[in-house]
């Protein structure tokens, strides 16, 4: 056992950041397992598990990649499990097939197949806890740092390799390793897999509750103890994810040893998904360290206050909604307290068990809805809030048929027109030439003038892309709210849903229009911690809940 035996290691010269990873941190996570894996794995095996670091994070077909020629017996395996790619390596059952395939490595003590295994899960394990899929550094790194360019303060960096690469870091970084002990995996093959497939659940929470002692270093004047602070949480990610994989590993040499072949299995899936669920279900809504804040300032249960619906992080970019709802969630709330506004948190796990929402309690509901991947059992309460008098300020994203006759007059505009890419990566012309006017309550608070991406939402990287694939048609009580001005053209893409005695029922905004710092010209964040909508979003807020309110 490793025990509390000192680490020592060297590290590696950085290389530019990638996305989905932990960037050049990778190379030093897989560095730093190895030296925890002492007498685990051949010493020949060493050199490539740092080397292949990044394998995961390519989509080339297995029999194609050119670093590593895999066996025909492994791309049988793969095959069988419809795992096209080394990508697919990321996903829970990805990590148990690689698993499989490093106990087979094992077995026949074939030193390269051990490295390359060991390599693939060692960088997907450690994913799990990259900082930069907590929602909250996501979307500062692909958005606000990375695509917008804006000023925050100087931080101590977004990924692993930020802080170990100098000597305190390392210093720090060997003292948390030292503390790291094993953490022997079940000695059944199945619980063994099962555990492996179920960590990135454990990583994940691990891992967000870090998000903002992270971004706290980014805001302007932050003080030493906030710098130390970040520095250790993003020390302790590092390590977090080279002791899981340092224990997987292990456990894989054990299971080859004792001749215990694990096997994926329908009805291990199946346990799997329920046991996954469970986790969820119990998962702390303050796991999020996004909401920690808002937890403490939101209004007490028996108040009348806008509520606004949010999902706990899950794994890697899992989501109900899109990846960039938490933080424009969150950021519309903290926005609505700053002004005074009552407003409460609203657990969308609640819409799976319990009663619809009183309207009395909760007059509006904040969906910002992305895909709207929720069960039957969450839409019925949505529904049934609707039919009760609840009110709807919704951003799209899906609209899921629950908006009265507002949801009659939203199709799916042709991708020409549409500002932004439903494509990963992918900009479109539209982004520089759309401009946006805003009618009826929302030109009273936003003016005349029109307004055009300052900030261009179309980002070269990440999953915080504010998608939104719907115009408006002409209908009977429909009040446009919002027009997009093309050279040729103009559409309507957002709106109120008016009922008889002419009070807005249900908007819909399309989410690029309030995501923040799109559409304003401010070039700095001041708390990137606790981020809030910008001047145009916050007054589109203002103006929405306004014409919402019974």
């Amino acid at each position: 056992m490793m025990g509390t035996k000192a680490v020592s290691f060297v590290f590696v010269c950085l290389v530019p950041l990638r996305l989905f990873a932990w960037g050049s941190g990778h190379d030093q996570v897989n560095e730093l397992a190895v030296e925890m894996l002492h007498g685990t794995v051949p010493t020949e095996s060493a050199a490539n598990i740092v080397k292949w670091s990044h394998t995961p994070d390519d989509f080339t077909p297995w029999d194609k990649l050119k670093h590593f020629q895999v066996p025909p017996d492994d791309l049988a395996v793969l095959k069988a499990h419809r795992m096209d790619s080394p990508y697919s390596v990321h996903s829970p059952r990805g990590q148990a097939v690689a698993f499989i395939l490093l106990v087979n490595a094992f077995q026949v003590n074939d030193a390269q197949r051990i490295a390359f295994w060991s390599a693939c899960l060692l960088h997907a394990l450690a994913d799990e806890a990259a900082c930069n899929h907590d929602p909250l550094i996501h979307y500062a790194t692909y958005a606000f740092t990375g695509g917008y360019r804006l000023k925050t303060g100087a931080g101590v960096g977004l990924d692993f390799s930020n802080v170990a690469r100098t000597a305190e870091g390392k210093e720090l970084v060997r003292r948390l390793a030292a503390a790291e002990t094993w953490r022997p995996l079940p000695s059944d093959p199945d619980e063994a897999l099962l555990a492996i497939m179920l960590s990135g659940l454990e990583s994940n929470a691990y891992m967000t509750r870090r998000g903002s002692i992270i971004a706290a270093s980014f805001a302007i004047g932050a003080t030493q103890e906030q710098l130390a602070a970040s520095k250790i949480a993003l020390a302790e990610l590092g390590v977090h994810g080279a002791a899981r994989g340092r224990d997987v590993i292990r456990a894989g040499k054990e299971l080859a040893e004792h001749g215990r072949i694990p096997k994926l299995t329908s009805q291990l899936e199946a346990a799997f998904a329920k046991r996954k669920a469970a986790e969820v279900a119990a998962r702390p809504l303050s796991d999020d360290s996004l909401y920690a804040d808002l937890l403490k300032t939101q209004a007490p249960d028996d108040q009348s206050a806008i509520g606004v619906l949010v999902e706990p992080s899950v794994t890697m970019n899992q989501a109900h909604f899109s990846f960039g709802s938490k933080l424009i969630t969150a950021a519309a709330a903290r926005s609505m307290h700053l002004a005074g506004v009552p407003f409460r948190l609203v657990d969308v796990r609640s819409l799976e068990k319990e009663s619809a929402l009183n309207p009395k309690v909760t007059p509006v509901l904040v969906v910002c809805a992305g895909p709207f991947h929720v069960g039957k059992p969450a839409r019925d309460a949505l529904a049934a809030y609707a039919t009760a008098g609840g009110r709807f300020l919704w951003i799209g994203g899906e609209h899921g048929g629950l908006l009265g006759k507002l949801s009659e007059s939203l199709s799916k505009g042709d991708p020409a027109v549409l500002p932004v890419s439903n494509h990963y990566g992918q900009d479109t012309p539209v982004a520089a030439t759309a401009r946006f006017r805003f009618l009826a309550e929302f030109k009273e608070a936003l003016g005349e003038q029109s307004y055009r991406f300052v900030h261009n939402p179309n980002t070269k990287a990440g999953w915080q892309v504010p998608r939104c694939s719907y115009l408006l048609r002409p209908a009977a009580s429909v009040t446009v709210l919002a027009e997009m001005h093309l050279p040729d053209k103009t559409l309507p893409v957002a709106g109120a849903w008016l009922g008889p005695a002419g009070k807005a029922k249900a908007i819909f905004i399309p989410e690029y229009l309030i995501a923040p710092y799109v559409l304003s010209d401010e070039d700095t964040i001041p708390d990137l911690s606790r981020p809030t909508l910008d001047k145009v979003g916050s007054r589109m807020l203002s103006a929405a809940l306004a014409t919402l309110r019974p």
